[in-house]
């Protein structure tokens, strides 16, 4: 399904582009950018004979394809064309229905244009409906940990999308998310930010109120990050110590986030000694007389339960599904692919 949403998305978008250069991007100084809303409206998703779980897939796999220049937007959901497809009502229209030709899973209609050069009336979409349609799909990794700070990360980013690959993943890397070249205006944020929407509050005012460009870009990648936890099937993490004696606290906060949102998570980490002893290896600590670790900040080293990581992300990855693998990111893929191929682990 989210195979499928992606193939019929970028055909809607990319359509655009060899229909009319013209009407699916704009000229900005010496930049080409793509409009905000490529269909000149936002889609609207009718739910009916929709799986529960459709409205959201469809999102997630919009949103893996929004970068700086080209965004999906999406309205409330709503069945606005009497389930008839397709229907040139000037609503951009997902559904779930029948009238497919035999092998077919998905249709996109023609484009409907107007005689403004830069806007376009409506594209629809129908994804066949009904309990015979495949559910299976290349399972989508969220590639978490410190490595973005390596030297030669790009180069190891590459290693690590090919592994992906190699084991039947999809890979979506934080260095991938388009912060970095990506515009930065507040307004670029807050589009981004609809294919978040973590928190109950509007985000203009904290968007807004960031003081730098700095802080703008900082923004968008924790943004991007979020989006593609949001569109990810599954999270790989880095559980190796970083700079100091455990987890890196960026991914220690996507491991939680995404226990959060159901997400089955995987761990990988050189060796699954306690976390008390490799905190006493590598901060300074000293023995008080009962035995009982201290460490130079005052807070005592007690927490031995067993876990090789902080007992709220092993417990955390346990229960849902997940586990802490020792050993590097091939052997985590590869346990992953076994507990995927023999049922241990079995996607919604």
């Amino acid at each position: 399904m989210q195979r499928m949403g992606l193939l019929a998305l970028l055909f809607c978008g990319m359509g655009l582009l060899y229909s009319h250069p013209l009407l699916a991007f704009k000229r900005s100084d010496q930049n080409w950018a793509y409009r905000f809303g490529p269909m000149g409206e936002d889609w609207q998703i009718c739910p009916t004979n929709m799986p529960a779980w459709a409205v959201q897939r469809i999102k997630d796999g919009a949103a893996m394809w929004n970068y700086g220049k080209f965004q999906f937007t999406f309205g409330p959901e709503a069945c606005l064309s009497g389930g008839t497809y397709p229907n040139g009502n000037e609503i951009n229209q997902i559904d779930f229905g029948t009238g497919f030709p035999t092998g077919a899973l998905a249709q996109t209609t023609r484009f409907f244009f107007t005689n403004a050069p830069d806007e376009t009336v409506e594209c629809d979409m129908r994804f066949k409906g009904g309990s015979s349609m495949p559910l299976s799909h290349t399972p989508t990794l969220y590639l978490a940990g410190p490595e973005v700070f390596l030297p030669n990360a790009r180069d190891y980013a590459a290693q690590q999308r090919a592994l992906c690959e190699h084991y039947g993943f999809r890979p979506l890397h934080p260095l991938d998310n388009g912060a970095i070249d990506g515009p930065q205006s507040v307004e670029t944020l807050a589009r981004l930010y609809d294919t978040v929407q973590l928190y109950r509050q509007s985000p203009l005012p904290a968007l807004t109120a960031l003081p730098s460009a700095a802080m703008r870009c900082a923004m968008h990648i924790y943004l991007g990050n979020i989006a593609y936890l949001r569109a990810c099937d599954i999270v790989v993490a880095n559980c190796n110590a970083f700079r100091g004696a455990l987890i890196d606290d960026g991914t220690a906060y996507e491991l939680g986030l995404a226990n959060g949102l159901g997400k089955p998570t995987y761990g990988y980490i050189d060796a699954t000694i306690p976390a008390v002893q490799n905190v006493v290896q590598r901060y300074p600590c000293t023995l008080q007389p009962d035995g009982i670790p201290i460490d130079q900040d005052g807070y005592l080293v007690i927490d031995d339960f067993g876990t090789a990581i902080n007992l709220m992300l092993e417990c955390g990855m346990l229960l849902g599904g997940g586990r802490l693998i020792a050993g590097g990111f091939a052997e985590c893929l590869q346990a992953l692919r076994t507990d995927l191929d023999t049922g241990a682990l079995v996607l919604p």
